[in-house]
């Protein structure tokens, strides 16, 4: 095994796996193998995600709140606007978990609920109803602690219909760092897929932790109290691209992960970059990749089980916060959706612009034809004549 003192953290995971799974304030009827098989679709999903997302910067993202936003909006949608979001979440996923560390909240607002089909409304039985966009944006500031402001900054006034998915995450770790060995130490970061090294505040820790090294790629699991989890997972050649590592935790329906979590602890030297990172994707060209456009489309989309509106969703965004420090680890994700009325785009004028010598007619086209007047204009006087 490599000195985990010079670990890199190019992929990693917050995993409710292993032990305390499940909210104990929830009761979750899922049979195991239900279990393992909603959990290995939601790792393909992700997979995927990251796919489409990767672009060698730095990458958070929240596949639940996607999924919970597109599982809304399926309730509401007919024929080839519905099969492709089914196609990518399936008709049921992992529930959405609300204890001490883990957090979910859904927020909804319509301006108008005349025109929204109440069995719709009731469709959406987790979520609460706001009466602003303002409103809004309000709870969402107090619900992540300030991490996520201005959520609502891109909806339109005229948006018909806002979903939100808010999530967050304040985990303790089992066996937190001594901040006093935090120190800046080198971090080889991979800038263009070129390798730089520079300082970043690194957290150094004697700690209890699985670790599990197959091939190139090494992985450590840090425990949270109350069964939560960070996996780290990085290729042992400094120069490679976290992508093999996501690889490696997301095939194979999580096996690799269930082999981590069946490793015994040790203790283990650690050196962990501290992380502060702000992250905000608008989602649409990537579910357009993974094969979900027709509801972004004014001219595509049925959302007939909404509303007799021609509705669309035009936006789709993300936004999320993760810091990760001495104590533990903190996170906040908002994933929101705006629908309005399509309008067509007014058919561009035809331009006619009489700047030159013309004939004219005045007709009478009523009963029977007749030319009152005619002629030609050629001067306007401008000649003199």
């Amino acid at each position: 095994m490599s000195n985990l003192a010079k670990i890199i953290v190019p992929a990693l995971l917050l995993c409710g796996c292993g032990g305390g799974f499940e909210s104990e304030k929830k009761e979750i009827n899922l049979t195991k193998e239900e279990k393992a098989i909603l959990f290995s679709q939601q790792l393909n999903r992700v997979d995927n995600l990251l796919d489409k997302i990767r672009d060698g910067k730095d990458m958070v993202v929240s596949e639940t709140g996607i999924s919970k936003i597109l599982d809304a909006i399926a309730k509401g949608a007919a024929k080839e606007s519905q099969a492709e979001i089914r196609n990518f979440i399936f008709d049921k996923q992992l529930p959405l978990y609300d204890d001490e560390t883990y957090k979910n909240f859904n927020l909804m607002f319509f301006r108008d609920q005349e025109v929204i089909y109440e069995s719709y409304i009731n469709s959406l039985d987790d979520f609460v109803m706001e009466s602003s966009v303002k409103d809004m944006n309000d709870k969402i500031d107090k619900l992540t602690d300030g991490m996520i402001k201005n959520a609502m900054e891109n909806i339109s006034p005229n948006a018909e219909i806002v979903l939100s998915n808010i999530m967050t995450f304040n985990g303790k770790w089992q066996n937190s760092f001594d901040e006093d060995l935090t120190e800046d130490r080198n971090f080889t970061a991979l800038c263009d897929g070129k390798p730089k090294i520079g300082k970043v505040a690194t957290m150094n820790g004697k700690l209890d932790a699985k670790v599990l090294q197959e091939g190139d790629i090494e992985a450590v699991l840090l425990p949270f109290v109350d069964g939560y989890n960070m996996i780290i997972a990085f290729n042992q050649n400094k120069n490679i691209s976290p992508k093999s590592a996501s690889k490696w935790m997301y095939s194979n329906g999580g096996e690799n992960i269930q082999k981590l979590i069946e490793t015994k602890e040790k203790k283990v030297q650690i050196s962990l970059p501290k992380l502060d990172i702000s992250l905000e994707y608008n989602l649409i060209p990537f579910m357009k990749q993974l094969g979900i456009s027709s509801i972004f489309s004014g001219v595509k989309a049925d959302l007939s089980g909404i509303s007799s509106l021609p509705l669309f969703v035009d936006l789709f965004e993300q936004k999320l916060k993760l810091k990760v420090h001495e104590k533990g680890a903190k996170a906040a994700a908002v994933t929101t959706a705006q629908i309005r009325v399509f309008a067509p785009m007014p058919t561009k004028p035809i331009i006619i612009n009489i700047d030159h010598p013309f004939a004219f007619a005045i007709l009478k086209d009523k009963d029977v034809k007749q030319i009152i007047l005619s002629g030609e204009i050629n001067s306007l006087g401008l000649c003199g004549d």
